[in-house]
């Protein structure tokens, strides 16, 4: 039997197509090989390539290999060491590896497991208390920066409604062996009467308790902060925060300090903070119609998304579930449960409705937790959608889905 060309595409290679080009993107030594939707036959090709790519190889016919466009891809592939070209006289086939959450959710979406219940609960891994009465991005914004004191110092978030939902939670939470974090949100009156009910009950569990409030009224942080616990502290650009401050709680504290940045002077501050209170302090972008800061320092082009730490356990789980929100529930004070602060809430933690309920319909749905790259324009039309961070508060807070400078 006559042998025939083959190129073999290596396993650790990622392949997409779509309607701005095509990509070969190596997962080990991060070479990107971009392919252009004007070139027609180098774009046709590694179609084919994309369409075969689960076989891991494909037949190279005597036109191709003749063709000026696709041989300059060919040696690209092989100077890439992406794969190379062998003859055989049967198909080269790679096996292609596969992980175990998106087969578990793909079965969940199917019905085809038959320990939906207990399976499901293993997938909640973080809790939120929102001290909101709605879910959107400016309750969120007004919780981590408030216009002014006095904003900071007008809490919804009253002790009845805390009472019933923290008892009903720590009634539930037993029942989640995975859960990892609980994040409490609140504004800067919220006293640690409220607080201590909930942390006590769950000092044997694993879980971590981090508070994360705005630095509004320096006089009364140390009085709202229990030892033991790990703080998310907000540091507003429009109020002024002592250096002292910032390294007594550095000290004292377990803290992750945020820096709100809207526009490029507020960068500076950080670098100035940082050097006065050598203390490691992260922006945190919020979107107030700054869009012009946004496009120079927060979206990102090709170079900044290769530059990700990216293997094929990231890509697969970017075809299955969001990364930044799987997982996750939001619950605000009045027991209202959601899975982002734009998403309505579809049930209420009570008597009859239970956090299990709510996973269900989440794993069911596209919402949230599988709100996806590839299901939403323009993204769903990139070459780049599967590689790329998943959609965030950021994208909620614009309104729109490609915070990038890709074109499309």
């Amino acid at each position: 039997m006559e042998n025939n060309n083959f190129l073999y595409i290596e396993p650790h290679v990622y392949v997409n197509v779509a309607k701005n080009g095509a990509i070969l993107f190596n997962t080990i030594n991060k070479k990107l090989i971009d392919c252009r939707k004007d070139d027609v036959n180098g774009y046709s090709f590694l179609t084919r390539v994309k369409e075969n790519s689960s076989q891991g190889s494909i037949q190279l016919y005597k036109r191709e290999v003749l063709d000026s466009s696709i041989s300059k891809l060919l040696t690209k592939i092989r100077n890439t060491h992406m794969g190379d070209i062998m003859s055989s006289n049967t198909r080269l086939v790679s096996s292609r590896p596969r992980f175990r959450i998106t087969d578990s959710v793909e079965a969940l979406m199917k019905n085809e497991d038959l320990t939906v219940g207990f399976k499901a609960k293993t997938y909640l891994k973080e809790i939120i208390l929102f001290s909101g009465s709605k879910f959107n991005c400016k309750q969120f914004q007004k919780a981590i920066y408030p216009k002014s004191i006095d904003q900071g110092n007008n809490s919804n978030f009253g002790s009845i409604q805390l009472t019933k939902l923290f008892s009903r939670l720590i009634d539930e939470i037993n029942e989640y062996q995975q859960l990892k974090n609980i994040n409490i949100i609140y504004t800067e009156t919220l006293g640690k009467e409220h607080l201590l009910p909930l942390v006590n009950a769950l000092k044997n569990k694993k879980s971590k308790i981090t508070i994360h409030f705005s630095i509004v009224d320096s006089n009364r942080i140390k009085s709202l902060l229990i030892p033991d616990l790990n703080y998310s502290i907000y540091i507003p650009n429009n109020i002024p925060v002592s250096n002292t401050l910032i390294k007594t709680l550095d000290s004292e504290y377990t803290c992750l300090f945020n820096f709100i940045v809207m526009e490029t002077q507020d960068l500076y501050s950080i670098h100035q903070l940082r050097k006065t209170t050598n203390v490691d302090i992260h922006p945190f972008p919020v979107y107030k119609e700054n869009f012009q800061f946004f496009e120079e320092n927060v979206f990102i082009d090709p170079e900044d998304i290769i530059s990700q730490k990216i293997d094929l356990r990231h890509i697969s789980m970017n075809r299955s579930i969001n990364q930044n929100f799987f997982g996750k529930i939001y619950i605000n004070e009045y027991g209202q449960l959601s899975s982002s602060l734009t998403m309505e809430s579809r049930i209420i933690l009570d008597e009859t409705n239970r956090i299990i309920d709510f996973i269900i319909i989440e794993l069911q749905e596209n919402r949230s937790w599988r709100l996806l790259r590839s299901h939403v324009s323009p993204c769903k039309d990139c070459k780049f959608n599967e590689l790329c961070p998943p959609i965030s508060r950021l994208e909620f807070e614009m309104n729109r889905y490609n915070l990038c400078k890709v074109p499309i």
